[in-house]
């Protein structure tokens, strides 16, 4: 069970979520991959090349778990009542916010966000509270399901 479906409350249905983008990875794997690809590269010529190799692609592993556990641990979702976000495992941080208490969403992405769907999902709420959320995969689909959401409940309200 995730931290979304655990945390609903009676009659409440997700209705939308989504994690952090792969894009994570890169940084990490690069650094672990040029490491590894040195030390290939120096075994039948240069021997000492290996240290630096080994320097490196040990330096991605340490850059790649945390990583995997960001990218793990994260989650935001969308209900029919709230907009939901977790991050962290042992220093965990959560954020539920009821709809009606959301002033914007706003999505900032760059142009490798644009090509490959990543951004910054920053929720703004009622008395000046800000919520910044990096490297989200499909921040516009995540906007569009709060902004639904938001005008179900706008709906609902009417009646």
């Amino acid at each position: 069970m995730s931290y979304l479906t655990d945390n609903l409350l009676p009659n409440e249905k997700l209705m939308h979520e989504t994690r952090l983008h792969g894009i994570v990875f890169v940084k990490p794997l690069v650094v672990l991959l040029l490491g590894l690809a040195i030390m290939a590269a120096s075994r039948p010529y240069d021997d000492w090349l290996v240290w630096p190799g080994l320097v490196l692609a040990a330096t991605g592993l340490g850059f790649l778990i945390p990583a995997l556990f960001q990218w793990q641990t994260t989650e935001l979702g969308v209900t029919d009542q709230r907009v939901m976000a977790k991050t962290g495992l042992i220093q965990r941080r959560s954020l539920e916010m009821v709809l009606h208490g959301v002033e914007s969403i706003g999505v900032d992405q760059d142009i490798l966000g644009r090509i490959v769907n990543y951004g910054t999902v920053i929720i703004s709420g009622t008395g000046g509270t800000q919520e910044r959320f990096t490297r989200i995969a499909d921040p516009l689909d995540f906007r569009r399901a709060v902004n639904e959401q938001i005008g179900h409940e706008g709906r609902n309200d009417a009646r």
